[in-house]
């Protein structure tokens, strides 16, 4: 099933997503006004937006990169005030029995 790609009345392009990749028939654009219409304002929708991008016609958004979680200024890994945990059985045993009953849950829905 083709789809054409529309801006207002005026169909700019295609795509076809049960093409092959590698077939001119999967995706056909006019070029020239695709980038008029961008140039004078229109919005593409996203998923217009993500096959202008497949297309090369739109770059990608840039990516936010989060900065490394830092403490207070001056502040240093202090290893004695660092929270260690320690095995119990009793833990141990918790652990084993919360592990049997998922299993046996599984083992019922599955």
């Amino acid at each position: 099933m083709a789809v054409k790609i529309r801006l207002a009345r005026l169909v700019v392009g295609f795509y076809d997503p049960l093409a092959a990749k590698g077939d001119a028939r999967r995706l056909g654009l006019n070029v020239d006004l695709v980038k008029y219409w961008l140039s004078v304002g229109a919005q593409p929708t996203n998923t217009v937006l993500g096959i202008l991008m497949t297309a090369g016609l739109i770059s990608p958004p840039p990516m936010i990169v989060m900065g490394q979680k830092k403490g207070p200024p001056g502040e240093t890994l202090n290893p004695e005030k660092s929270i260690t945990l320690q095995k119990s059985p009793s833990l141990l045993l918790i652990c084993f029995f919360c592990f049997v009953l998922v299993c046996l849950i599984q083992h019922r829905m599955g």
